[in-house]
């Protein structure tokens, strides 16, 4: 499948020049000299985040993204005795079963997020279970204690909360609550950033505060003129289509620094067009799993082939978004202004509360409370002019002449003066 892509790119004209790392055979920032006329980065995020706590320089803390790099070679990091795993990613879920399969007698997964909060997708975890790891969710690590320069035990504290109410990255602790684990090793699957040593010895103060390019924006232009960026290695890990996303922002980035206008052209094949009468409804077809005894001891597959039947199956599914067969019209919010008609008076309580009146373009023509607002929508639909179309809204409240004043007020405060068709308020006010 790789070569299959790589020979479709080559077809395009693009050159591959392979065996050459950017920072110890190359400097990035020395590309252009060589008469390219622009570069873009897209180098990803593959190392390990570090995270300064007490005590992460024992013999016995490894970093995830490390270890899993040499986890299947020679230079295999061989465990044993009691592994614990501190994060809650797709890294996590690879570290804790690579542990299991390089001589691990138990493995914890131990998150700050709780079960139903964790990054990893479901699938990851419950193969994660299968394998027998235990998972003990809301706790962080806080210092690494060890004796002789080896790794004894872990403490962590009870973390309260992930994130701020705007969705950030922000965990709150509970510095009194906290359990101790005894550990032969850890493993820290707490995030990944960027390589900055591709920078030179320097590289380190190219980068954001979140080892990326610029993670808090949408720039894909770098601090060196003519040089761009994209993918994990600007924003931090995404989806593929986050990622395709990012690439049409530098390419068209690139385009403008050269000179054009930064429109892309869209090249799509030519397809049939759907008439609705091929597409399939089937479930997902699943895919069978070897069993545990037998995938513990390597670092094969662990997912099997489907068979011919299911294999046919699946490739008739309809996977084009484009289609939107069986997908629900989006549920809104209820529309606040209806049509003033003889059909609303029915679903209008007669409750005490207060009214608004509006043309057809949104202008708001009066503002009245009023004991029933039923009674108050039929006095001003007997009033209307039958050419035109009129909205209302309403609000219940018992204290509506209190509600009625707030509201007017409200609208005087926006718009500068009263509703335009009601000469009574203008009296009183």
């Amino acid at each position: 499948m790789l070569e299959h892509d790589l020979g479709f790119l080559e077809q395009l004209g693009i050159e591959f020049q392979g065996n050459r790392r950017l920072g110890r055979d190359l400097d990035p920032r020395t590309l252009r000299e060589f008469g390219y006329d622009a570069v873009l980065l897209a180098i990803g995020t593959p190392l390990s985040k570090h995270i300064d706590i007490a005590g992460k320089d024992l013999n016995g803390v490894l970093w995830g993204v490390d270890y899993l790099r040499d986890a299947d070679t020679e230079q295999q990091q061989k465990l044993n005795g009691n592994v614990l795993v501190v994060g809650g990613g797709g890294v996590a879920m690879d570290c804790a079963m690579s542990a299991l399969r390089s001589g691990a007698e138990t493995v914890e997964i131990l998150s700050l997020e709780q079960a139903d909060e964790l990054p990893a997708h479901p699938n990851e975890v419950a193969d994660a279970k299968e394998e027998g790891i235990v998972f003990s969710h809301g706790w962080g690590p806080s210092e690494f204690r060890g004796e002789d320069g080896q790794l004894k035990e872990t403490v962590f504290v009870r973390c309260n909360k992930v994130y701020d109410d705007q969705g950030r990255f922000a965990p709150e602790y509970s510095l009194n609550a906290h359990i101790t684990r005894d550990a032969d090793w850890v493993i820290l699957a707490v995030g990944v950033e960027a390589d900055s040593t591709v920078f030179g010895p320097e590289g380190g103060q190219m980068l954001g505060k979140k080892g990326l390019l610029s993670p808090d924006s949408e720039a894909v232009e770098t601090w060196l003129p003519g040089f761009f960026g994209a993918g994990d290695f600007v924003h931090g890990p995404s989806s593929v289509v986050e990622a395709i996303a990012s690439g049409k922002r530098a390419a068209s980035g690139i385009d403008r620094f050269l000179g054009g206008d930064g429109e892309l052209e869209i090249i799509t094949l030519d397809t049939e067009i759907f008439d609705g009468t091929s597409i399939s409804l089937e479930e997902h077809q699943p895919t069978a799993k070897r069993d545990v005894e037998s995938r513990t001891d390597d670092f094969d597959i662990i997912k099997l082939t489907l068979d011919p039947v299911q294999a046919a199956a699946e490739a008739n599914r309809c996977l084009r978004c484009n289609i939107r067969h069986q997908i629900k019209a989006p549920i809104l919010p209820p529309e606040l202004w209806r049509p003033l008609n003889e059909a609303l008076l029915s679903e209008v309580p007669a409750e005490s509360g207060v009214c608004m009146l509006a043309d057809s373009s949104g202008q708001v023509l009066k503002i009245s409370g009023n004991e029933s607002i039923r009674a108050c929508l039929s006095e001003w639909l007997i009033d209307a002019d039958e050419a035109t179309i009129n909205k209302v809204q309403w609000v219940v409240d018992p204290m509506y002449t209190k509600r009625e004043s707030e509201l007017i007020q409200q609208h005087i405060q926006k718009h500068g003066e009263m509703p335009a068709g009601d000469d009574e308020l203008d009296d009183l006010f």
